[in-house]
């Protein structure tokens, strides 16, 4: 039941890496929470990049594969 569900993840989560291992990145996005003065943006890549325990596939996967994936838009990376 759970394949079904998408989840949504802030780059400045510090479970991210243990919750991306757990479940697959195949199905997590990140949110910036643009334009919240508590969001990430535009530091959001960075931080992704950053954190220590997430693969260049993950990240890749949080940032655009996932939601291309999930959107019909994988043509367009």
């Amino acid at each position: 039941m759970f394949q079904q569900f998408l989840f949504l993840g802030r780059a400045d989560d510090s479970t991210l890496p243990d919750v991306a291992k757990r479940i697959g990145t195949n199905r997590m996005m990140i949110g910036s929470d643009y334009p919240h003065p508590d969001g990430t943006f535009p530091n959001t890549v960075q931080m992704l990049r950053a954190r220590e325990g997430l693969t260049k596939r993950d990240i890749d996967n949080l940032l655009s594969g996932t939601a291309a994936e999930f959107f019909a838009l994988k043509q367009y990376l």
